[in-house]
């Protein structure tokens, strides 16, 4: 889920419009509306867990495991004050199409990798 939310961010399928000013913004443990600061660094720490997630900041497995755990709380909360558009969740039958197909790309490159084997070591045909 985390990968395709990524993604989908990353291609503009989806967006996040908590920061764009269209609305008032509560934190809901004060019930005080958000500060342009706040908004700012809501932001900035969005931002830096979809560049971990997408393997742009390397990080170890931990951090990792961490900011999917905070990503996820923060899908949950823009899903809640409905501050996503777009769609990100992709059907399991289209992973599964898609690993299929690249299980046989794999094996297509292999048969065509031993095919130009066979014609280095025996050279050109008559």
């Amino acid at each position: 889920m985390f990968r395709s939310f990524v993604n989908a961010y990353l291609r503009g399928s989806v967006k996040i419009t908590v920061w764009l000013g269209t609305q008032k913004i509560f934190i809901l443990s004060t019930e005080r509306e958000m500060s342009g600061a706040q908004l700012a660094e809501l932001k900035k720490s969005v931002l830096n867990c979809i560049s971990i997630v997408s393997g742009a900041i390397p990080s170890t497995l931990d951090v990792l495991n961490q900011t999917i755990d905070q990503l996820f709380t923060y899908i949950v909360s823009f899903r809640g004050g409905d501050f996503i558009e777009g769609e990100f969740l992709q059907s399991p039958e289209l992973e599964a199409r898609l690993s299929s197909l690249e299980v046989r790309v794999e094996s297509m490159e292999k048969l065509l990798e031993e095919l130009q084997h066979i014609w280095k070591v025996r050279g050109p045909q008559p």
